[in-house]
């Protein structure tokens, strides 16, 4: 997927760095618009904040902030009350493709805590780096969090996301393939004609049907893509497809749905040209693809998706 670079949304990411204090001790609650909930000590605090930012349960998230809540991000900025911080975390629990951070990871890196538990103020001083699959490489900062009596009361961050830095490239295209090996070994299913083979192939794709198409592929597939890039065998194809057909707020594109517009057929190889629609999508997306069938199967495609060319809607 083609990155969202919103250079001005500092205000809505630099919550996300209030969050990277790893503890297993949360109390589990049923979460509240406007009810306040304390934590046994201050390390249960930020876990709890971890937890409910990375799920984007923005009530649970609230529910640690008194009225007095004051977050101070990079440049100066301070942003003041319950409203205000709000409508921070709203904003980074939108999915990435309409301008969040929903889907970024926070690890701990190293940790200090400055105040006795018998206290009732506790800071917690955090090293921390943060990753997510739309991230062209991990980003790393520090926070202090100041708890008080089981609420968090003030945090300091460093995050500052005009210097996250995107992947400028599909990201779809080079996941890692989380279906099971075996399932792309041997299950073939031959088609009766060139016709059935693209049909099936754009039935799975537009139906988000993985086993579907890869039931297609022999070992020998190979997939050209623009820029010189070419997938080889199954089990690249199998990882290629399984990111294709990902929810789009994942990095997929799940929801996209491809028309054929014309076609020419010479023996075994169908040129199509097609228009592209989604949702997500500003606009519609035209391209072609040349499918290389033969005894059944697709053993070959050349295609001009550019998934860097897609325009999103904002």
């Amino acid at each position: 997927m083609n990155a969202i670079k919103l250079p001005g949304r500092a205000l809505i990411l630099a919550v996300a760095a209030a969050t990277v204090l790893m503890s297993s001790s949360v109390v589990a609650f049923a979460a509240s618009p406007t009810t306040l909930h304390r934590q046994p000590t201050a390390e249960a605090v930020v876990a709890e904040h971890l937890y409910a930012l990375n799920h984007c349960k923005v009530d649970r998230l609230m529910a640690q902030y008194p009225e007095s809540i004051a977050i101070l991000l990079p440049g100066g900025v301070t942003t003041k009350g319950r409203t205000a911080v709000r409508a921070l975390f709203e904003g980074f629990c939108k999915p990435h493709s309409e301008g969040g951070l929903n889907g970024l990871t926070f690890k701990e890196l190293k940790s200090w805590t400055v105040g006795k538990a018998t206290e009732p103020v506790v800071v917690i001083n955090t090293q921390w780096v943060a990753t997510a699959p739309f991230l062209a490489e991990p980003y790393y900062g520090a926070d202090a969090y100041q708890t008080r009596s089981g609420l968090m009361v003030a945090q300091v961050t460093t995050f500052d996301g005009a210097e996250l830095k995107y992947n400028d490239t599909y990201t779809a295209m080079s996941v890692t393939n989380p279906n099971d090996p075996k399932q792309v070994s041997d299950k073939l299913v031959r088609e009766a004609t060139p016709e059935a083979v693209l049909a099936q192939h754009m039935k799975a794709l537009n139906g988000c049907d993985w086993a579907g198409l890869m039931q297609q592929y022999p070992d020998s597939y190979e997939l050209r893509l623009p820029g010189g890039t070419v997938v080889k065998g199954r089990e690249a194809a199998a990882a290629t497809f399984a990111g294709f057909v990902k929810p789009h707020a994942d990095g997929g594109l799940c929801g996209i749905t491809f028309t054929e517009e014309s076609r020419q057929v010479v023996g075994g190889t169908l040129a199509v040209q097609w228009v592209a629609n989604a949702s997500f999508l500003a606009e519609p997306y035209k391209g072609s693809d040349a499918y290389i069938t033969d005894d059944g199967l697709m053993v070959s495609m050349v295609s001009t998706f550019d998934g860097s060319a897609l325009k999103f809607k904002p």
